[in-house]
């Protein structure tokens, strides 16, 4: 059962890849071929060594999106699918040849998470495209306004789906890999993550000192925020705090700890990256991580004096640097001390409030996500779905504009938000269980410096996470496990009894099950009804069909339209009743009757077998709350006038008219 979903697991992550880089070519028809070939080459060294492959792939880590702008001109999230089909790769060998290696404790909260996100994005994907053949191979027929085109809103449910999902495959491989080697560990796993984070912090010298706008991309710098390698200065300047961490707890770790210059200069450079990022996020969690250091130089351990001394030459150090940055240099850099200035309240109550209020609101999507999770509170709105439905959204906060899509700024809120409270029960579990282990099962190894600065970066991360989403970025994410697995080590989870082969009993594969069907269940129905792409048209008013060509005029001047054999329409509601008219007009009629069906509303409305032109009329009452009402019409077979010699390259099944009148006859 373990290998079985295990398997189940990594695969759907390989389907996701796949199926990102093919809806990605679209904007960059490199990126699927490029995404084939990666993931080939990698996994054929991963064959042979799949610690070197994925050393490989993590010295990309966080320069991959500076590759792409050099080469291609521009970087989009999406594109990111490529270095994330190498990690896949490098790690997919020794995946499929076993079951989940990490500690019994996390085991089943880690498969429910790990199934949970693996067997619903389909789901969602296939939502998005209205579980219909004709807006997958051509998405664009189905258009929108304020809704997203089907391909963008199913890349988002995918770069959602694979960094979780991944995130927990590379997770379970490092036990699988270096259970027992915390020396190759730092050898191939934390060594070629610091080189990727010290070339990032180099070329963010280059921007402070050089050209703030090389390798900056978006609104980042005009608004004076260097994004380094990655595109994002708030993805930057969290890697520079957090895999700062990192590389500091590698320079105190092994056999000859490095102190000293290398550990003052480690911390150095993870603040000048934080303060060109301008992340207020960021120079919080390097300030805990700065702590941190200082808390476990205090232990009693031969080295403590030395990494004392080394960690307040460091605190000064930063705070001359960040004197000397802010005030005494002009540079085209605005740091996160200014921001977080800016944004904090004038000494009154009115104002405190009003600060707290913004907080947890934060610019509406904090609102947002409260009212998503009070109206589907068991199986949310999907993975992926919370950016979806903003827009749907911005009139119900009372926001004069459309918001922009963005993330709840709240990572356990936005999980709430999209997976409900069956979705989110193995993450919840594990967060629980691994915060327990951290903040009170450890006594062993907390007086270690390196520990103590790991455990700093998990606490940082876990606090951030309450007004952002840090990790929702892939690189981020696989440093955050990188980080929960040196942790577990360190605090001594790899002792036998936590590592011998264990099954986790039929009572808790059960569990796993009962809650796995019942989110599927849900999420599927959801997905068919009020979730469903038309149905939220209609509530948020904003336009939405596919399967219907452009409108035409009969002899005598009234409008209709061809539908082919499935379509859908969300059209404006002009008064308190439809006149619904479909006919045929197939020459076979008379021996091959067409089955007809139309829905309004989500009700069946015409339900006949046309043997003739003669139109079946309806008049349909149209639902007082919504500003659009759904007409779906599907006919038994269509005329291709191809197939007669006809330059018309349509399918054409019905005929629709709709007029709007203010009583039925």
């Amino acid at each position: 059962m373990e290998r079985a979903t295990k398997l189940v697991t990594f695969f759907s992550m390989v389907l996701a890849v796949g199926a990102t880089s093919w809806l990605a070519s679209a904007g960059w028809p490199a990126v699927w071929p490029l995404t084939l070939a990666v993931f080939v080459a990698t996994a054929s060294i991963a064959w042979f060594t799949d610690e070197r492959a994925a050393a490989v792939a993590l010295l990309f880590a966080f320069v991959f999106p500076a590759l792409i702008i050099l080469t291609h001109g521009r970087f989009s999230a999406e594109y990111g699918v490529v270095w994330m089909a190498a990690i896949l790769a490098a790690i997919g060998p020794r995946t499929v040849r076993s079951g989940w290696a990490v500690p019994l404790r996390w085991k089943p909260p880690l498969i429910l998470w790990a199934l949970t996100v693996a067997l619903s994005w389909p789901i969602v994907v296939l939502r998005e495209f209205d579980f219909v053949a004709i807006t997958l191979t051509e998405p664009r027929l189905a258009s929108s306004v304020a809704g997203s085109f089907p391909h963008e809103a199913a890349i988002g449910v995918l770069n959602v789906a694979t960094t979780l999902g991944i995130g927990i495959l590379w997770f379970d491989w490092l036990f699988l890999a270096f259970a027992a080697d915390l020396a190759g560990f730092r050898r191939w796993v934390v060594g070629a993550l610091a080189a990727s984070w010290l070339v990032a912090v180099v070329v963010v010298g280059y921007q402070i000192i050089g050209d703030l706008q090389f390798l900056t991309t978006g609104i980042f710098g005009t608004m004076g925020r260097a994004t380094s390698t990655m595109g994002d200065a708030n993805a930057f300047g969290m890697v520079a705090a957090i895999c700062g961490a990192v590389v500091v707890a590698w320079l105190l770790s092994g056999d000859r700890p490095r102190y000293g210059w290398p550990l003052i200069g480690a911390v150095l450079l993870s603040w000048i990256g934080v303060w060109a990022s301008g992340s207020r996020t960021a120079f919080a969690a390097d300030v805990i991580v700065l702590a941190s250091l200082l808390w476990g130089a205090r232990s009693g351990s031969q080295h403590a004096p030395e990494v004392w001394k080394a960690g307040l030459a460091a605190v000064v150090g930063v705070i001359v640097v960040l004197v000397v940055l802010g005030a005494a240099m002009r540079l085209p850099v605005v740091g996160p001390v200014e921001r977080l200035r800016a944004s904090l309240p004038s000494p009154d109550a009115g104002s405190v409030s009003e600060f707290l209020k913004e907080m947890w609101n934060r610019n509406n999507y904090g609102a947002i996500a409260t009212i998503m999770i009070r109206q589907h509170p068991l199986v949310g709105v999907g993975a992926g779905g919370f950016a979806i439905l903003v827009p749907d959204y911005s009139g119900s906060v009372g926001s004069p504009f459309v918001l922009p899509r963005d993330n709840a700024q709240n990572w356990y809120r936005h999980q709430l938000a999209e997976f409900g409270v069956l979705g989110s029960l193995g993450w919840i579990l594990w967060t629980v269980s691994f915060g327990w282990f951290v903040l009170v099962s450890v006594t062993a190894s907390s007086e270690r410096p390196s520990f103590a600065v790991l455990k700093g970066a998990i606490v940082a991360l876990a606090l951030v996470s309450l007004v952002g989403m840090p990790t929702q970025n892939t690189a981020v994410a696989l440093t955050f496990w990188t980080i929960v697995f040196w942790v577990g080590s360190l605090g001594g989870v790899r002792d036998p009894s936590d590592l011998r082969p264990a099954t986790m009993g039929k009572h808790r594969w059960l569990g796993i099950v009962a809650v796995l069907c019942l989110f599927l269940a849900g999420t599927a129905y959801a997905a068919r009804h009020d979730l469903r792409v038309a149905r939220r048209a209609a509530r948020a008013d904003w336009r939405y069909n596919y399967g219907f060509y452009e409108p035409e005029q009969t002899a005598e001047g009234r409008a209709f339209r061809w539908a082919q054999k499935q379509a859908v329409i969300a059209l404006p509601v002009e008064a308190p009743w439809m006149r619904l008219t479909v006919s045929v007009n197939h020459s076979d009629l008379a021996r091959n009757p067409v089955d007809v069906r139309v829905w309004v509303a989500d009700g069946l409305v015409i339900d006949t077998t046309l043997g003739t032109s003669t139109p079946a009329i309806r008049y349909v009452r149209m639902p007082e709350s919504e500003q659009r009402v759904v007409v779906e019409t599907w006919v038994s077979r269509v005329m291709r006038p191809r197939d007669y010699g006809a330059a018309d390259p349509r399918d054409l099944g019905l005929i629709v008219q709709w007029e709007f009148v203010d009583s039925p006859p």
